[in-house]
């Protein structure tokens, strides 16, 4: 049996590639925001990314609190403010 040495960049290349897919298969990360008062509607990719368009007072609760919160696939945070929601998008 003959072993064939593949080079460490090239397996780093592949294995990126392999990771790439698998996520395509499970879908990308949304984190769905919805105002109760004016019923807008936001997607956006990550929880850091809603922090960066609006503050924890327009929010109702403080980035670290909502990251802790929204751990997996189909949590929820609901208040007085907005209902989030933390899905994935199937292609």
């Amino acid at each position: 049996m003959q072993v064939k040495i593949i080079p460490y960049k090239s397996y780093l290349v592949s294995l990126q590639k392999y990771f790439v897919m698998e996520q395509q298969k499970k879908g990308i990360k949304i984190v769905h925001v919805h105002f109760l008062h004016g019923h807008k509607n936001y997607y956006f990719g990550s929880v850091s990314s809603i922090f960066r368009k609006f503050s924890a007072d327009d929010i109702g609760i403080s980035e670290i609190r909502l990251r802790h919160q929204l751990t997996n696939d189909g949590n929820h945070y609901i208040n007085k403010k907005v209902v989030i929601i933390r899905s994935r998008l199937i292609r």
